[in-house]
């Protein structure tokens, strides 16, 4: 059976409008099959707000990301990055109100992840921008991407988790799953090859069929020179730090002369400048223990550069010199009735990246304080200081 799409304002109407004009060619009809309508309608209806039974039908249903289905993959990037500063930051502060399955709610958290990094990209982008002497003006934010036909993806380690800390294993591993979404819709021609822990879950939804995963051990079986680009989110918190230097020599083993490394590193501790008393007892005691005791990077953003070299990667001469390229900063707390959208925005996007990496070694003092800025003195004090967590994405290429 085949349907033809009328006019309508209603907002279901006009998301199958939308879908099935991406079907039809030339003037011919727009037609679709019924289960094909309803399959994007289901997708598209998960943010209205939904009854108990409506949820617990759609738990049965098939993953929002179908494997092999990267048309709609890259449809739904690209929506993404179009939307608006103020879409954006109500997307990724979405509430559900109704029960929710894991299998529902790690789906929602995926989207969520989605949405936080398109608007880490486009902030990024718009920071470069202002900061560039080049006419970039046809340039789009995540289209601008190095197009690259090899890349290799080194994923979070969702296997470890200190008792008495947060849901550190699901969050790693939903953004861990985003990243590779999203750079399978940007890099639509290219083989990708993710490397994931031996001991972490099952990813929340299947990849697109550009996509192969390996775990961790598969590494070392790697051809030379195999890959053309590399990426690696999350290197700090995924491994203990007489591990880094070795994953970066693989790193520069399997990339092909001329290749890049591409490196995103958070610092687990806010910037001294901005940190008050109450928040460095806090970290102190909650999280830098944790740390210690499991052998993590204290200070990424400057140690890893200087192994990134050591093992023979050349870095641009302007990060070398001043080390802030590439560098964003988000503040911890904003004061939601003066703060502009942009920084509000910021602020959510900041605190979901530092969650992604480094709650898994924060251990919970308190049942409804999720995390430390959740704390009112804390946030007080941070929003006093301007404490902020800094963001640098280091661009490395084998020179030999």
């Amino acid at each position: 059976m085949r349907t033809t799409v009328a006019p309508s304002s209603n907002v279901e109407e006009l998301e199958y409008k939308d879908f099935t004009s991406t079907c039809s060619s030339g003037n011919s009809p727009v037609q679709v099959t019924v289960s094909q309508v309803a399959t994007n309608l289901r997708r598209n209806s998960r943010r209205s707000t939904l009854s108990r039974k409506q949820v617990n039908s759609l738990s049965a249903e098939p993953s929002i990301i179908q494997r092999n289905d990267l048309n709609y993959l890259q449809r739904m990037v690209q929506r993404m990055e179009r939307a608006s500063r103020r879409t954006m930051l109500d997307r990724i502060r979405d509430a559900w109100l109704e029960p929710l399955d894991d299998s529902l709610r790690a789906e929602i958290d995926e989207e969520k992840a989605l949405w936080v990094l398109t608007a880490l990209y486009t902030r990024s982008y718009q920071i470069t921008l202002s900061s560039s002497t080049m006419d970039t003006s046809s340039i789009q934010p995540l289209s601008a991407l190095r197009r690259s036909d090899r890349i290799l993806e080194l994923g979070h380690d969702p296997g470890r988790r200190f008792p008495g800390t947060t849901t550190f294993p699901t969050t790693l591993l939903i953004y861990s799953t985003a990243e590779v979404h999203q750079l399978s819709a940007l890099q639509p021609q290219a083989k990708i090859t993710f490397i994931k822990s031996e001991h972490g879950q099952n990813c929340v939804s299947p990849f697109a069929s550009n996509v192969d995963v390996h775990p961790l051990s598969r590494m070392a079986l790697l051809r030379d020179s195999s890959f053309e680009h590399i990426r690696a989110n999350a290197l700090a918190s995924a491994f203990a730090a007489p591990q880094l230097k070795q994953i970066l020599q693989e790193c520069h083993r399997v990339l092909v002369t001329g290749g890049q490394l591409e490196l995103r590193l958070m610092d687990p501790v806010p910037d001294v400048k901005g940190t008050g008393p109450l928040l460095r007892d806090c970290l102190e005691k909650r999280l830098l223990l944790n740390l210690e005791k499991s052998f993590r990077c204290l200070r990424p953003m400057l140690l890893i550069p200087i192994w990134v070299r050591e093992v023979g990667f050349t870095i641009s001469e302007n990060e070398t010199s001043n080390g802030s390229c590439d560098k964003v900063s988000f503040p911890v707390v904003t004061d939601n009735a003066v703060s502009s959208i942009e920084d509000q925005l910021a602020c959510d996007i900041g605190r979901k990246l530092w969650q992604s990496l480094w709650s898994g070694f924060l251990e919970q003092v308190e049942v409804d304080v999720e995390c430390w800025w959740n704390d009112e003195a804390l946030a007080k004090e941070c929003l006093q200081t301007s404490t902020t967590i800094d963001c640098r994405t280091l661009f490395a290429t084998k020179s030999d």
